[in-house]
């Protein structure tokens, strides 16, 4: 409860109050009824004060209709422009003693919870939505930085040199603006995300902005040359997944050969210059970025590219090859299998996956959109724990004796989930995050463990890679430092671990956001987030080899390679 009230006074002033308006007048409006009555006074006048609100609702639509992206205004604020329709519905009644009474107070309760849960609801996903899809793009621009600079809170732990960023990004705006060319606008907002690393710090193109997404698929989906490449923990890159009917594979290309040019260019130097194209574009972790490069590089070049390979008797061969439109596998292709270990379970399921050895799924933080709501107003969710332990409980009936947990490709969500399924496996009650005060919000809020630890003697690895962030990240965090839990994976996770509290609107439907609320860890450190050396502050208890064949079982086999090797070597 108190986050949900920090959170709504930190909200730009006429939001904060339309809501408290709303607050008010349900209990007010009744109330001046019954003087007015009292008074003798015409109930015109009552019926003229229940079209305020909806006045005040409308104003506020009308300033903060979000320009090329109206569907934001009522995602965020329609539940109480709604109970505002609700007052003038009583007004029918208002002679009516008896039924105006009954109504006035049902109508009361419907606009108190349609506001409370549009509010609740709002803080649940952002702290501030600013809208500056108004202004040109170099204001819009220079607002974000501005908003960056005064409220982002890692801007000192990661070392952001905005003056480098500007000199880098403000010319590509001011030439976008000149050419109103949305495309290019989007194009600087990618490159400002990727030079902030910060998985929580990004953009989303929309609706004009959406032509740079699809010339960015267009490179990486649709360039095709038969193979992809994967650089192994030799520090050899190979081709994998070669199409038998491709240029690659008749030119002599196996899956395993290595490759030592790309386009002309030496491997290292190739990969070097790809951290401009790359899969989802923000690495906190420089480790991470580095893993998936070379997938990358496998859709960069024009129709035809040159490559550079050692052949099966060991001689060194360049040949020229020809994109094809027919895919076999291609780097992003592979890049989400690899990830995701073509893993399609459910949310919060559970399967056995040896025959002692029982996995849990986590795709994220998210349960229920009502209790989840319920969660950040309450501080706690022992629906989840009990989700979790009736999944474990079915498991153990089935023979299980140790337990994965798989993270991979975790995005987060809401972090009393994180803190409620850890709880289950540690009888620990401790506050494992604080959410912090800062400029915006005074928020002094802690997320504990329950203490539950039914399954706190039980064998885990609690398994990640690159795509669990956020509430992921803390999840893992917190369970790794768990006596009985290993933390396992080809990589670290994503590294980030504070909260998205600001979005900002901009020119062309694009949406930018990041963090402006701090967390820290149980220790009073800041929470999971890497400083300026991209290092990841959750290190792997074990790493699991990126070897040639266990690369060659995951994008060439049909199963989930990385889970079975998981099941094999760390227990």
């Amino acid at each position: 409860m108190q986050l949900i009230f920090n959170r709504i006074i930190s909200l730009e002033p006429f939001t904060m109050f339309m809501y408290l308006f709303m607050f008010v007048s349900c209990i007010v409006f009744p109330i001046i009824r019954n003087i007015l009555v009292k008074m003798g006074k015409s109930l015109k006048i009552w019926v003229i004060c229940s079209f305020i609100p909806m006045i005040v609702c409308v104003v506020h639509l009308l300033l903060n209709l979000y320009d090329k992206n109206e569907s934001v205004t009522f995602e965020l604020f329609g539940l109480a422009y709604i109970a505002s329709v609700f007052f003038p519905l009583m007004t029918p009644l208002c002679r009516k003693k008896v039924l105006f009474h009954v109504s006035a107070v049902l109508c009361s309760v419907l606009i108190f919870c349609c506001t409370f849960v549009s509010m609740a609801t709002l803080s649940a996903l952002y702290v501030r939505t600013l809208n500056y899809s108004r202004m040109s793009m170099t204001e819009s621009y220079k607002a974000v930085i501005n908003d960056m600079k005064t409220y982002y809170p890692l801007s000192e732990w990661k070392g952001i040199d905005y003056e480098k960023i500007n000199s880098e990004i403000y010319p590509m705006v001011e030439e976008a603006e000149k050419n109103n060319d949305y495309v290019l606008f989007s194009h600087a907002l990618d490159r400002l995300t990727y030079l902030i690393p910060d998985g929580h710090v990004g953009y989303m193109p929309t609706q004009d902005s959406e032509q740079s997404a699809k010339l960015f698929d267009e490179m990486m989906q649709n360039n095709y040359y038969g193979f992809v490449m994967f650089t192994n923990d030799d520090g050899k890159t190979r081709a994998f997944a070669v199409d038998e009917e491709s240029d690659a594979y008749k030119s002599g290309i196996r899956s395993g050969t290595v490759i030592t040019e790309w386009n002309g260019k030496n491997i290292t130097q190739a990969l070097a210059e790809t951290k401009d194209y790359i899969f989802y574009d923000n690495y906190a972790v420089k480790e991470n970025e580095d893993f998936i490069l070379p997938l990358c590089l496998s859709g960069i070049g024009g129709d035809e590219t040159e490559v550079g390979f050692i052949d099966g008797s060991g001689n060194h061969q360049k040949a020229k090859i020809k994109k094809t439109d027919v895919f076999f596998m291609n780097g992003y292709e592979a890049y989400n299998r690899i990830m995701s270990g073509n893993n399609e379970d459910e949310n919060f399921s559970s399967k056995m996956i040896a025959d002692d050895v029982g996995c849990l799924r986590i795709n994220e933080e998210r349960y229920d959109n009502v209790l989840d709501i319920k969660a950040y107003i309450f501080g706690n969710y022992p629906e989840v724990e009990d989700r979790v332990k009736k999944e474990l409980d079915s498991l153990k009936a089935k023979g299980m004796k140790k337990l994965v947990v798989d993270l991979r490709y975790n995005m987060g969500g809401n972090p009393y989930i994180s803190a409620a399924a850890a709880s289950v496996f540690s009888d620990k009650k401790a506050t494992v995050l604080t959410l912090a005060g800062t400029m915006v919000n005074k928020a002094n809020i802690e997320i504990k463990l329950s203490g539950d630890g039914t399954y706190k003697d039980l064998p885990v690895v609690v398994l990640v890679n690159s795509r669990c962030g956020s509430s992921g990240d803390i999840l893992a965090d917190i369970m790794r430092k768990f006596d009985n839990v290993k933390l396992v994976g080809m990589t670290p996770s994503m590294g980030i671990g504070q909260c998205v509290g600001e979005r900002c609107m901009l020119p062309g439907g694009c949406e930018f956001a990041f963090p402006i609320i701090l967390t820290y860890n149980e220790n009073g450190e800041i929470n999971v987030d890497t400083k300026g050396d991209r290092i990841s502050r959750i290190p792997l208890d074990e790493k699991i080899p990126s070897s040639e064949e266990l690369i060659r079982a995951i994008l060439e086999g049909g199963g989930d390679a990385e889970l079975d090797y998981v099941t094999e070597h760390f227990f």
